[in-house]
């Protein structure tokens, strides 16, 4: 019995232990460190004035490592720009643009129109990419405490190779831009299709077969002394119609062949085809404007010949 006691007092024992050891400890706090220092060594630091010395070259060392960089990646960007834009190098265009017929002018989108008061124009967006390139380097803190006065971007800002490069990259930004503008003029024998009036031309055609030119219209509704028009009203034949309405079907074919796209000094690409379409809707406009008129005329002459017809059976 004595034996069997012990072996259970042992037994609890164990159990006890085995729990103890099974619960974990808290972590032992690690010793602080105090990152502190006494004024007295403070007053010695800046006392030494060997120390700050060396101490600021080598900020001044730093400062111009950085400055270099900087200037390494404003010349870099600048020069992706300048390769890109090369007429001589045969690569994709760079940037594109489109044509556009808005009410009754040939716009570029964005304007190829250089205007330094219109911020959306191409040139000025071109310029405000060089200017995002430059103003990177105002970013990035000064490590100089000697030259705190100016930022890093006013350094590169005045870089003489840096403002050449730029300056480059704009003025073949003028140069292409104006051939670009030139091209229009290709198209102004066809702005007559977006500038006339329509109604005003169909009913000159209808009354003289003919647009009027700018003296007929002078004499237009005048008479002379006995009384006679000085503008003799001559109805257009159906030959006339078919004229006006094949006129308008070859201008089509015409204008079908424009080009879709234009290139210019290989690095600026003009989409043509928001222009084309709507410039190929306007002259389907005038020839479906006779075309009309016809369906028109054959319409009412044939209820009238109804009409007639019906009142000959009653009467």
């Amino acid at each position: 019995e004595k034996k069997g006691a012990e072996g259970k007092k042992k037994g609890k024992k164990e159990s006890l232990k085995q729990k103890k050891a099974s619960v974990p400890k808290p972590p032992t706090p690690e010793p602080s460190i105090e990152l502190t220092m006494s004024e007295e060594m403070i007053q010695k630091v800046i006392d030494d004035e060997e120390k700050i010395e060396k101490w600021n070259a080598y900020l001044d060392m730093v400062d111009d490592e950085v400055l270099q960089g900087l200037e390494r990646a404003v010349e870099c960007s600048l020069t992706l720009f300048m390769e890109e834009m090369n007429p001589d190098f045969q690569r994709a265009p760079l940037f594109e643009v489109t044509l556009e017929l808005q009410n009754t002018d040939i716009v570029f989108v964005p304007s190829m129109i250089i205007d330094l008061e219109d911020p959306y124009c191409f040139y000025c967006v071109i310029n405000g990419l060089l200017e995002d390139i430059v103003h990177m380097a105002i970013r990035v803190p000064r490590v100089s405490y000697s030259r705190s006065s100016l930022t890093y971007m006013d350094n590169i800002l005045m870089s003489s190779d840096l403002n050449s490069m730029k300056n480059r990259i704009l003025e073949q930004v003028k140069s292409t831009s104006t051939k670009a503008v030139e091209y229009l003029t290709l198209f102004e024998e066809y702005n007559y299709l977006w500038l006339d009036d329509r109604k005003l031309y169909l009913k000159q055609f209808l009354l003289y077969g003919h647009a009027l030119s700018s003296e007929e219209e002078l004499m237009e509704g005048k008479v002379n002394e006995e009384g006679v028009p000085l503008l003799k009203e001559t109805p257009p034949k159906l030959l006339q119609f078919k004229i006006q309405i094949d006129e308008y079907e070859n201008l089509y074919k015409e204008l079908s062949t424009i080009e879709n796209f234009m290139t210019f000094d290989r690095w600026l690409r003009v989409d043509n085809q928001p222009f084309k379409q709507a410039l190929l809707n306007t002259v389907c406009k005038w020839g479906n404007m006779f075309k009309q008129h016809l369906v028109d005329f054959v319409i009412n002459s044939l209820r009238e010949l109804a009409d007639f017809i019906e009142e000959a059976d009653k009467g």
